[in-house]
């Protein structure tokens, strides 16, 4: 019962950290004569998922379920690096490559257990 306490709250604090890195903030954002947001000309700041990309893809080890959630939000968020807004870092790439490795392992995981159920279901008939 403990366990499930502890995996609730990890996983509560997960999701916040996602919801919570994914705004950005109005006085980053500048916005070109035709009306639409322009980087600024030197990115000087990490990206605010940094972090959550890191712990969610550590924690998609523990928990497998994690692991398309850091694959996802390392995705946007070098997606938003390239685009010139933030500074791509080892940790973000990391999270990410630890989201990838997580959803392999998730997949995986689902397939011997499925494959397993229908064992156990066949030698039972």
């Amino acid at each position: 019962m403990e366990l499930i306490i502890i995996l609730v709250i990890i996983i509560g604090v997960a999701v916040f950290l996602i919801v919570r890195g994914g705004s950005r903030r109005r006085s980053e954002q500048r916005l070109s004569e035709g009306g639409q947001l322009q980087p600024p000309e030197i990115a000087t700041q990490e990206h605010p998922k940094t972090t959550t990309v890191l712990v969610l893809g550590i924690l998609g080890f523990f928990i497998p379920i994690l692991g398309p959630f850091a694959w996802s939000a390392g995705n946007n968020a070098l997606r938003e690096c390239t685009q010139g807004w933030y500074i791509a870092n080892d940790q973000l790439k990391l999270g990410r490559v630890f989201g990838i490795v997580c959803t392999i392992l998730l997949i995986v995981e689902i397939v011997v257990t499925a494959i397993l159920l229908i064992i156990i279901f066949v030698l039972q008939s």
